[in-house]
């Protein structure tokens, strides 16, 4: 099992998972967490952790391994998904089928399966980034915050709009 740890978020992104959760655009943490994923590879944003900002130093979000266990199916799929696509330009599709299939699995290297989740991590952190952004950061009112929440929606439904899957598949 892949996600099979407790998840800890720090710093910013700690701050930012929390607010998307508070102001109720997610009902837990890992809605957020895996929502965060899929936007941070949509938008090609990587994020870095950061907790030394005096603001954020101290926060701290944990994603408990019992919610994890429940969501492991979506969980890895999106991982495995990321895997498969993230430098589709440079990694052959051999090296990514094993990137995102073998390398959790194989004790030898687990080297590379830390980076593998680091990578990912990445992606999600800057998932969360993009949510905050689009979101909640010019978001003044409650009202404001579902303006910009139905702005996000409907910027992805678009985006998405004149795709098929036979696109798609030829992409990779």
């Amino acid at each position: 099992m892949i996600f099979d740890k407790n998840i800890i978020i720090v710093g910013k992104h700690s701050a930012y998972i929390d607010l998307l959760k508070e102001k109720g655009f997610f009902k837990r943490h890992l809605d957020a967490y895996i929502n965060a994923a899929v936007v941070g590879y949509h938008y090609n944003r990587l994020g870095i952790e950061d907790n030394k900002s005096e603001l954020y130093k101290d926060k701290r979000t944990q994603i408990h391994t019992e919610q994890l266990i429940g969501e492991s199916v979506i969980l890895e799929f999106i991982y495995r998904l990321i895997m498969l696509l993230d430098k589709k330009d440079e990694i052959s599709i051999e090296d990514r089928i094993s990137r995102a299939f073998r390398e959790d699995s194989i004790e030898e290297i687990k080297d590379k399966h830390l980076q593998n989740m680091a990578l990912f991590k990445s992606y999600v952190l800057g998932g969360i980034e993009v949510l905050y952004e689009k979101i909640i950061e010019k978001g003044a009112t409650d009202q404001d915050l579902m303006k910009n929440a139905y702005e996000f929606v409907k910027e992805q439904h678009i985006s998405f709009i004149n795709v098929n899957a036979d696109e798609v598949l030829k992409a990779l």
